[in-house]
């Protein structure tokens, strides 16, 4: 993201999104580490308006204790200055960074979505490590819920393209690629 989207655009684009957490003592121990080396970014979620979020989980506001709303803008740098349309092609294997992508390039506006709905998790920060005290094994749980601006949850929804089509997977002749000929189609060259 950070690499092509620069390189593409001659304004910012940007979007936000929100992540809740859990009460819990492995919570308060992350929270307390972070706060010591970078500090917490989060809050209590009672100083969220979450009415103002359409689509936010019910479980949220009964069983969420933290959130964090964070404003991801990327700027151009070095840009070509490209004038086209810039499409990006999805389908359920889309999943963690690649979802991140996906999204931004939706909420945002930089890219319009053509192909199925993604696969999700794409909305959150790196998944807690926690040893376990007798036998030392490290495992790793996710600690939060993310989702878009509008609240909703993209672990359960994915990402939905602008344009669905049938199957979205790549095809060896790209006249049989449906998301191909979407795009050309929407470019009207076909």
């Amino acid at each position: 993201m950070d690499l092509i989207v620069p390189k593409l655009i001659n304004k910012p684009y940007s979007h936000t999104e929100y992540n809740f957490m859990k009460d819990g003592e492995i919570i308060r121990e992350y929270l307390s580490a972070l706060e010591k080396d970078e500090g917490n970014p989060y809050e209590t979620i009672d100083k969220l308006d979450v009415d103002k979020l359409s689509n936010i989980p019910p479980e949220v506001k009964e069983k969420f204790k933290y959130y964090d709303e964070i404003t991801i803008t990327i700027n151009p740098n070095d840009s070509v200055d490209f004038k086209g349309n810039i499409y990006l092609l999805v389908d359920d294997v889309v999943y963690s960074a690649a979802e991140t992508f996906a999204v931004f390039a939706k909420e945002s506006g930089f890219a319009t979505l053509i192909g199925k709905t993604t696969g999700g998790d794409g909305i959150g920060s790196a998944p807690v490590l926690i040893s376990l005290p007798n036998s030392g094994y490290i495992f790793r749980m996710s600690k939060e819920l993310g989702t878009t601006s509008d609240g909703t949850c993209n672990e359960e929804y994915k990402t939905i393209p602008d344009y669905e089509v049938t199957i979205a997977r790549k095809k060896e002749n790209y006249l049989d690629d449906e998301c191909i000929q979407k795009v050309l189609e929407l470019e009207n060259l076909k």
